[in-house]
C-alpha cells in the first residue's frame, strides 16, 4: 500500500481513502474518532463562501472517556494548529 502526501504530511492510501469518503458521502457534522482520546475529524459543512471540509475537533476527556467541555476546539488549517500549540507553550501559561 503507497502513501499519500498531504501539504508537508504524509499519510497512507487507506486512510486517505476514509477521509476523501466522509468528506464526499458523510452527513454534515459527522464526526469520526481518531486514535487520539478526546481529537476528531469532523466534516464541517460548507458556509457562505467557504467549502465543506474536514477540520480536528479537540475536546479533552476525563479518565473515563467523557468530555471535559460542553464547547471544543475546532482547528481548520495548519496555520491554526500553529497558533493554537504557539498559544499554549506560551510561557505566560506557566
Amino acid at each position: 500500500m503507497g502513501e499519500v502526501f498531504i501539504g508537508d504530511y504524509t499519510i497512507s492510501e487507506k486512510l486517505a481513502e476514509s477521509l476523501r469518503t466522509l468528506l464526499e458521502k458523510g452527513i454534515d457534522w459527522e464526526r469520526k474518532p481518531t486514535m487520539f482520546p478526546g481529537v476528531s475529524i469532523v466534516r464541517a459543512t460548507s458556509f457562505e463562501k467557504s467549502l465543506t471540509r474536514l477540520v480536528f475537533e479537540i475536546n479533552p476527556v476525563n479518565e473515563s472517556g467523557k468530555h471535559h467541555r460542553k464547547r471544543e476546539f475546532i482547528i481548520s488549517n495548519p496555520r491554526e494548529l500553529k497558533e493554537f500549540r504557539e498559544l499554549l507553550h506560551g510561557e505566560k501559561l506557566d
